[in-house]
This record gives structure tokens, C-alpha cells and sequence, in this order.
């Protein structure tokens, strides 16, 4: 494992890279038991209650072509 300076990234586990993508912070990385890296990161996605919207926050092990390091705006396609 290797850990990283915590950074703030985009998660997007639909490979979209537009609206769906989460804030997040990436943790560190290791190499998974297929030799693939992925990154430990928390992110916070939105969903609506039908009245407003919820933040669902979730922290897990991300393969690494789901992040992409932030700049100030979410990623395009």
C-alpha cells in the first residue's frame, strides 16, 4: 500500500465523467489481487428524497480509472 497526501478527487464508478461524478478524497492506493491499482477514497454522492436531496457518503476501495484527480470543476466526458 501507498499512501497519499490526502487529495481532493472525482469519483465516477458509471464511467460517465459528467454530472454523476462525486467529490471526493483519496486516501492511498495499493494493487488489487488482479494487479490493478485502486484508490481508498471517501466520497459523497446526492440522491433525491422526491422532496429534496440526500448526501450519502461512502468510503471504499475505488479501481483507479473510476478517479481523476479535481481541479475546480467536476470532469467532462
Amino acid at each position: 500500500m501507498r499512501e497519499a497526501i490526502p487529495t481532493h478527487v472525482w469519483v465516477d464508478v458509471t464511467d460517465a465523467w459528467g454530472h454523476n461524478s462525486d467529490p471526493g478524497i483519496l486516501l492511498m492506493w495499493q494493487k488489487s489481487r488482479q494487479g490493478e491499482w485502486e484508490g481508498w477514497v471517501m466520497y459523497v454522492s446526492t440522491y433525491s428524497t422526491g422532496h429534496g436531496l440526500r448526501a450519502h457518503v461512502t468510503q471504499s476501495w475505488v479501481n483507479a480509472a473510476h478517479i481523476r484527480e479535481a481541479d475546480s470543476r467536476p470532469p467532462s466526458s
